[in-house]
């Protein structure tokens, strides 16, 4: 039996992803969450095989979360599903150590393909997300910019992006003000901007942050 842990902020959402893993035979939704807090401390009883984690939630970040579930006794596999499309977060989440991508456009067949793949020790993408892969792996030109920050970098951008002050980013991350500002100039300097309003236009052009 496959052991899943759901974790998504929207209980709609989740629900119906219960829903689609429940009538699968090999498959039991063991606990379902709603921030990053819950999944890190979930995780962390070593009795978990896969987890669904939304891209998206409150409290730590995706990125906070990957790392957290790589540094446990036995570390579960987790398929991120997003609404965001997979060449704006796929290949950071598969660096930082997620076993599989997948968008919630996805069918529900093949949310069950990827829960039970990655179960087994695999990788999960889909054909055209491995193309794009490939792609971007002999031509590095054709990544964007914020490819080019540290994981740590990428998190604080997304939260300046998505409007929210120093002070707010420093306590969402259980930083410093005075740090986060610091990789708010190596952001600026990385992306060729100058202010925080032109880093919003960048995370929204670039679709980074959940409107």
């Amino acid at each position: 039996m496959i052991r899943v842990l759901l974790a998504d902020d929207h209980s709609v959402v989740r629900a119906g992803i219960a829903r689609i893993l429940a009538e699968a035979p090999d498959v039991e939704v063991v606990a379902q969450v709603a921030d990053g807090h819950a999944v890190v401390e979930r995780i962390s009883g070593a009795d978990v095989d896969v987890v669904v984690l939304d891209i998206g939630m409150p409290g730590p970040g995706f990125m906070h979360v990957l790392a957290a579930a790589r540094h446990i006794a036995k570390p579960p596999a987790v398929l991120v599903l997003s609404v965001h499309t997979e060449d704006q977060f796929a290949l950071r989440a598969l660096k930082a150590g997620a076993s599989g991508y997948l968008t919630k456009d996805r069918s529900p067949e093949e949310l069950l393909a990827a829960v039970r793949r990655v179960a087994g020790g695999g990788r999960f993408v889909s054909a055209s997300l491995a193309e794009r892969l490939a792609e971007s792996l002999g031509d590095p030109t054709l990544s964007a910019g914020h490819e080019a920050l540290s994981d740590r970098e990428f998190e604080v951008m997304r939260l300046l992006g998505s409007g929210k002050t120093v002070g707010d980013v420093a306590r969402a991350l259980s930083l410093s003000p005075k740090t986060v500002s610091t990789y708010r100039t190596r952001i600026l300097q990385k992306l060729g901007l100058a202010t925080t309003a032109e880093l919003v236009r960048y995370a929204v052009e670039h679709g980074l942050i959940d409107r």
